[in-house]
């Protein structure tokens, strides 16, 4: 007994002193705010709500004057006791909020109520374990703040990752008990603290306080503007910025010297002057740096080190000019004084919850470095009399302040936005390994930026690819990709199967609800269905503008009184939870991983949220963007998920993509009629804009429910009220390692083609006759990339050699012995080809691409090509149809077609006829796309070291075709509205990575064919003719 009780001594004596006690109030108000922002994300309502309840808990510290500086030991089993039931306290709160779609106002008031029910009470707690301004702790104050903010830093690198912050939390209470029994088995209490001489402040050094607080709040929300556009929004990194800031808070509160209060203040809004104009006038090479780190830095808790320090030091100086203002008015015992800081920490909440509201950001810099520079010469004028003033630091200020205005006056932080994406672009970062000058990393591909919104949530830009292609990218972070033409380039496959799958999974779907409105394309996709109504809700108001907009040019239905599409501002957790709708089909079409938004769809409590919005029969669909993610992490989210629907089956779509889905009821299983809604025209059709044939759908990857209830049996469960998914999974995605290859290897053990969850349904016998078209189709592409007439001896070898006879229904003679639907097709294809090569009439031409729809496999990919190569030689042709067709072959083909012609004959086109291509914007965007087109499959040419026999004659028209594009697209510069600057460095890149090595290629090649032919026998004619003088 005796020696458990010493134990129980040592182990809660920890919390004695400032410092303990600072690291207590940084430990929970730590893990108590993760869950909050898990629960409720990272909005502007979130921090908000967080900063407002600070602020209520301060004052209700302050108020309590009458009680002594030691804290009871009720206190500690307060603490503790709220520790442990915090969970279900948040539990409650999301549980009970009202309807917030479409009404901001609304969901900012739900977001403070829910912070005041849970944050106010263990806030309050936590400070009453501090000590108070009003008894001469000022050095105690600074120590318990700095403790506070260290673990701030600190926590989300180590307790984060393990044992988890709710984990952590229960270990706190424990102590906190055992610092209560401790209490109470000592029954001795602290000496009562005299209270010092108030000292008086005058009305100017709370103005003074009250101003620095201000500017601190709006230069700590560009800072945080600044971090996103830097790094992945994660957990850890958003605690950082608000460590960075206690730090810089606790590293101010020095005690005050008489006189020199306005020549601090002064030095602090210089200091904050020169922060702002510093950020502005190098934020490309924070942009630089960030990606050095990225690319360059190969051990994890380096890179993780180095990205906090960066924000962690972005943080610290707005912190110290708010500690500053914070000690400057601290001290006294009267209310007023006591109610000094208190006002100083809401001009801070208020001014940051302003900014953001106003969407401040660094594009703001210049006239907010103006103002702190103006603020901090006339404080420097008003203490320049002053006798404490340094000779030395006399002109500092002033030096500071001008040279910060300057800064922002000349910087344009608004011209380097372009290059974020390079940040989180894979082919980006392998050009930049490669060798390629930083310069031309931001001109790499064929983008080209059509509009970005700026707002305190950070930069949605979207960007034109293809010339018909938009992609919508978040903070750098590609969102969706959208082709506005799905008749010239293919819709991205991951968010076209993303919305087919679930929808065919579902016997009669009717009401869709897409958890993100960042991807046009599954709600154009979830359109083509005869549902009821598609529903997406996000919080970004470009985004929604963004979907609005794709989808009327993909569905034109929209623009001719459609009302089935409904978009909804809100968040969208809070607005699945707030909903009071049952839908049939929910998908979550989110591609990011790992950042603080993306974490909060994984957990089981949303889970749980979406079950109890599904019908008996609805189908819950989960986009799994898993390029950075080991397989553990993948089933934690498996195993998560299958604690809330019994049926879960994971599929990979393609490399680095998989879609799990999960179903609420055990009875639903797939049967014939999933295959029959599969061969429905619609979902041909749909499919086939994104190059896929329907039977591709049952050969996919799959692993079903009962092996992967074996394969997740040991992974863990992810909650919110546990918070340490949000800390470990960008861990592992910051992670280096062969994680494709690792992931392909699980798949090869577990996963079985989806058509086998049919059975030994009879119909798989044809689907599998059809995947073999699919794969000969594609393999001809790459055999044949210029001979592609090669795919007519197939068609007819399949008809001759595997001829499919059915029983047919005709009209007016009953049943009949006649041909499969699809080898009819096939026949009358061949037919309309023979006739229209035959008499190059243009109805003979135009009737052939009849045959695009419904897809055939092996008939389809080639009709574009046959189209333009026969109207060509037609005497009336079609130059228009011709440039569509040419497109379509073009961006249709596989990745790994390296044939040039069609392109080079597109190019050619475009010379010709520019009227085709649409305005000056639209042919530069075209020709640049072809341009890159060519660059890539030269690329392919040249290193896989192919012998082609006509390649000489390729890499002449190509150089040709390569030159007088250039030129066209140097007149078109300005009417395409693109910068000088932007063109100069893009033409650098054509140059570099198409002309010259095609030009040095031509070369060596030509080289190889004289060598052959001076080594080849020459007829003795010629030889007897060359002797011949």
């Amino acid at each position: 007994m005796r020696y458990g009780l010493t134990f129980l001594h040592r182990l809660s004596s920890f919390s004695a002193g400032a410092t303990a006690g600072g690291l207590i109030v940084g430990l929970l108000s730590w893990v108590w705010c993760s869950q909050f922002v898990i629960a409720w994300g990272t909005g502007l309502a979130s921090v908000t709500s967080i900063g407002v309840a600070l602020v209520l808990a301060a004052s209700i510290r302050l108020a309590t004057r009458g009680t002594s500086g030691a804290t009871s030991p009720s206190t500690w089993l307060a603490i503790a006791a709220w520790t442990v039931a915090s969970p279900n306290v948040l539990a409650f709160t999301t549980g009970s909020s009202g309807r917030i779609l479409d009404d901001p106002f609304r969901a900012f008031l739900t977001t403070q109520t829910a912070a005041l029910f849970f944050l106010l009470p263990g806030f309050s707690l936590l400070l009453r374990g501090m000590p108070r301004s009003d008894e001469g702790n000022g050095a105690a104050i600074r120590r318990a703040t700095v403790a506070a903010g260290a673990v701030w830093c600190l926590a989300p690198l180590t307790l984060g990752v393990w044992p988890g912050p709710h984990a952590a939390a229960l270990g706190m209470a424990a102590l906190l008990l055992a610092r209560f029994v401790r209490e109470l088995m000592s029954r001795t209490e602290a000496p009562v603290g005299t209270s010092t001489a108030s000292v008086c402040q005058g009305d100017g050094l709370l103005i003074t306080a009250c101003g620095a607080a201000t500017g601190a709040g709006m230069a700590i929300a560009i800072t945080q503007w600044v971090q996103m556009q830097l790094f992945l929004p994660t957990a850890a990194l958003w605690c950082a910025t608000w460590g960075g800031l206690l730090l810089g808070v606790g590293g101010a509160m020095k005690s005050r010297r008489s006189g020199d209060s306005l020549s601090r203040a002064a030095r602090h809004f210089a200091t904050m002057a020169l922060l702002v104009g510093a950020m502005a006038a190098c934020f490309a090479l924070l942009l630089r740096t960030a990606m050095t780190i990225s690319g360059s830095v190969s051990w994890l808790p380096a890179i993780v080190v180095l990205r906090m320090l960066i924000v962690v030091a972005l943080a610290y100086l707005p912190g110290r000019t708010l500690g500053f203002a914070l000690s400057t008015v601290a001290g006294g015992a009267t209310v007023a004084a006591c109610g000094r800081p208190l006002l100083v920490a809401a001009c801070f909440v208020g001014a940051f919850s302003a900014a953001c509201w106003r969407d401040v950001t660094l594009l703001s810099a210049g006239p907010f470095s103006l103002a702190f520079g103006a603020a901090a010469v006339g404080l420097w004028l008003l203490s320049a009399g002053s006798a404490n003033v340094h000779s030395r630091l006399r002109w500092t200020t002033l030096a500071a302040a001008s040279l910060a205005v300057v800064a922002a006056c000349v910087a344009d932080p608004a011209g380097s936005i372009a290059a974020q994406r390079a940040l989180f672009s894979g082919t980006h970062f392998q050009a930049r390994a490669l060798g390629v000058p930083g310069q031309l990393l931001r001109s790499l591909d064929d983008g080209r930026l059509l509009r970005s919104t700026v707002t305190s949530s950070g930069v949605t830009a979207v960007w034109s690819h293809s010339g018909v292609q938009w992609a919508l990218r978040e903070n750098g972070l590609t969102r969706g990709v959208v082709s506005t033409q799905p008749d010239l380039c293919p819709q991205s496959v991951p968010e076209v199967l993303a919305a087919v799958l679930p929808l065919t999974m579902h016997p009669q779907p009717h009401h869709i609800l897409l958890m993100s409105a960042s991807y046009p394309t599954v709600a154009a996709t979830c359109l083509v269905f005869p549902v009821e109504s598609v529903t997406a809700v996000d919080d970004n108001s470009a985004a929604l503008t963004f979907c609005r907009e794709s989808a009327e040019r993909i569905v034109p239905s929209l623009n001719k009184g459609d009302n089935r599409l409904v978009l909804h501002h809100a968040d969208p957790i809070r607005g699945l939870a707030t909903s009071d709708r049952i839908y049939d089909v929910i998908i979550s079409p989110d591609s990011i991983v790992g950042d603080l938004e993306s974490v909060r769809q994984w957990t089981a409590e949303h889970l749980r949220m979406v079950a109890s919005h599904l019908s008996a029969e609805g189908v819950y669909c989960q986009r799994i963007t898993c390029f950075d993610l080991n397989v553990h992490s993948v089933l934690d989210v498996v195993r998560t998920a299958q604690a809330v629907f019994p049926v879960v089956q994971l599929s990979e779509v393609a490399p680095g993509e998989w879609l799990l889905v999960g179903r609420p009821t055990g009875e639903a299983v797939l049967d014939k009629t999933f295959l029959e809604r599969l061969e429905k025209p619609h979902v041909r059709d749909v499919l086939a804009q994104a190059g896929w044939d329907w039977s591709i759908m049952l050969s996919l990857k799959t692993v079903h429910p009962e092996d992967l209830r074996g394969a997740a049996a040991n992974a863990s469960m992810i909650s919110g009220a546990d918070a340490g998914i949000a800390y470990a999974l960008p861990m592992d995605v910051m992670q280096w390692g062969p994680k494709l290859e690792w992931r392909r290897q699980w798949m090869s053990r577990v996963a079985r083609p989806q058509g086998d969850a049919l059975g030994e349904e009879p119909a798989l016998g044809d689907v599998a006759k059809r995947l073999s078209d699919v794969t000969l189709a594609q393999q001809v592409m790459i055999d044949h990339p210029d001979q592609f007439a090669a795919y007519r001896h197939f068609v007819k070898k399949r008809l001759q050699d595997r001829p499919r006879p059915k029983v047919i229904q005709v009209a007016g003679e009953g049943l009949k012995n006649g041909l499969d639907p699809e080898d009819a097709r096939r026949k009358a294809y061949l037919a309309a080809l023979g006739r229209a090569v035959e008499s190059k009439s243009r109805e003979d031409i135009d009737r052939l691409t009849q045959y695009f729809s419904p897809f055939d496999p092996l008939i389809a990919p080639f009709i574009p090509r046959e189209f333009v190569h026969i109207d060509r030689q037609s005497p009336s042709p079609n130059v228009a149809a011709q440039w569509r067709c040419g497109l379509r072959s073009v961006f249709y083909a596989p990745p790994n077609d390296c044939s040039v012609t069609n392109v080079c004959d597109a190019l050619e086109l475009v010379q010709t006829h520019p009227e085709i291509a649409g305005d000056p914007e639209a042919r530069w965007d075209c020709c640049n796309a072809l341009l890159e087109v060519l660059k890539n499959r030269w690329g392919l040419r040249i290193t896989s070291g192919a012998s082609m026999k006509y390649g000489v004659a390729d890499a002449h028209r190509t150089l040709e075709l390569a030159s007088s594009t250039l030129d066209q697209m140097d007149d078109l510069q300005e009417e395409a509205g693109v910068t000088a600057p932007d063109w100069r460095t893009r033409r650098m890149v054509l140059e570099k990575h198409l002309v010259r090595p095609v030009r040095s290629w031509r070369s060596e090649q030509a080289a190889v064919f004289a060598l052959k032919a001076s080594r080849e026998p020459q007829p003795l004619t010629q030889t007897v003719a060359a002797e011949t003088p």
